[in-house]
């Protein structure tokens, strides 16, 4: 029996039998392999003998680098992802008691908060991006219409969203998108000036601001009275073209969870 009470990222990409290989030293021992045998092969054998295991040695380093690379970013957004739950938890339990309205408000802002932040950290981790940002937007109704506000951002998004953000009509942009979509899957816009020419944008003023380029959007699902309805909407962006159909399955996953916690939370 194994006991693992935490597991820390920094050494645990470089588990298995490679593990020596893909470090730093490893890396060293394999150039300076490879050009003590090129070297003598210059020196002893064909020119040509001492071409290849150079450019041998060349790739070996490349592979190794680029393995390397990618445990650690594996690593790192596994521990994210471990934190985002974690805290989650924590939260979430606090509401459980009985509280005033101001101090339920005020909680449900911290979990709108702490949300958004680790999803960022996940996808910043998970994709190698640090311009990924995360914003959420909950459904409200005005005078009678449902509408999407945002409710949280994470901080690597510009301050001014917060003062000329406004409302998406539920039968406008993304939210008429997802709806038409019949609440299923994520989209993802690789290029916003582009979608904004068609039928699932909804314009605004904040739409020259260049902290979002891309963007992946899912719903935020939850059950009332035996209907599925569309809680709100969950929001993954980037500044550049980072996100493909492999990141939906982890976009998907949050969104449900959230559509899971929201609904007791949100309404009293």
């Amino acid at each position: 029996m194994q006991h693992c009470p935490s597991v820390d990222p920094s050494s645990e990409w470089k588990r298995g039998s490679v593990g020596y290989l893909v470090r730093l030293r490893g890396l060293f021992t394999i150039l300076a392999a490879d050009g003590a045998l090129a070297w003598l092969a210059f020196l002893h054998a064909h020119w040509i003998v001492g071409v290849v295991l150079v450019n041998t040695g060349i790739f070996l380093a490349a592979w190794v680098f680029t393995v390397r690379y990618y445990r650690i970013r594996r690593a790192e957004s596994d521990q994210s992802l471990h934190f985002f739950f974690h805290n989650s938890r924590d939260i979430v339990s606090r509401f459980w008691g009985k509280h005033d309205e101001a101090t339920h408000l005020r909680m449900l802002d911290e979990f709108h908060k702490d949300t958004v932040q680790r999803i960022a950290k996940f996808f910043r981790d998970r994709i190698g991006d640090p311009s990924v940002n995360c914003a959420i937007r909950l459904a409200e109704s005005q005078n009678g219409a449902e509408q999407y506000v945002t409710v949280a951002r994470s901080d690597g998004m510009e301050p001014s969203r917060s003062s000329t953000t406004e409302p998406i009509p539920a039968d406008k942009g993304l939210a008429k998108a997802l709806l038409t979509y019949d609440k299923q899957g994520v989209v993802i816009i690789r290029d916003i000036p582009e979608a904004a020419k068609g039928p699932y944008w909804y314009g605004s003023r904040n739409n020259h601001l260049p902290d979002v380029q891309t963007l992946m959007a899912a719903p935020i699902n939850g059950w009332e009275g035996g209907s599925k309805v569309m809680l709100g909407i969950l929001y993954v962006t980037s500044r550049k073209n980072v996100f493909h159909e492999g990141h939906t399955l982890p976009m998907k996953a949050f969104a449900d969870y959230l559509g899971l916690v929201y609904p007791p939370i949100i309404r009293r």
